[in-house]
């Protein structure tokens, strides 16, 4: 899949992998995959509380938070890094989901995150 993002061209593909899947030795995420998952003990989500700003040390950056309420369909970013914000044309934090994402991607990715919050 080739996608534009602000007239540059980038290509990506969008995995979607269950809490317990396995991933590949080596992919871009690895890092932060790795810490993900030692910080979710049992459940789907690790909770914030379990993270430490250090944690993302290279990441922050790049990373976005939103938080479903409690009868939104779509998650609204509440907190977002400048490489995140720069890559959407935008600030995102304070908008839904939808907005930045592209609609051949929406449904699949809104459907996701409903599915384990």
């Amino acid at each position: 899949m080739r996608e534009e993002l602000n007239g540059v061209g980038l290509a990506f593909t969008t995995t979607l992998l269950s809490p317990q899947a396995e991933l590949p030795e080596s992919t871009p995420l690895s890092d932060i995959l790795d810490i993900w998952k030692s910080k979710r003990s049992s459940s789907l989500i690790p909770a914030w509380r379990s993270f430490d700003l250090s944690d993302f040390r290279g990441w922050a950056g790049r990373i976005a938070v939103s938080e479903f309420g409690p009868d939104d369909l779509e998650p609204i970013f509440r907190l977002c890094g400048d490489q995140f914000n720069e890559s959407q044309g935008r600030n995102m934090q304070g908008q839904r989901f939808g907005v930045g994402v592209d609609s051949r991607h929406r449904m699949e990715m809104v459907t996701h995150l409903y599915s384990i919050r």
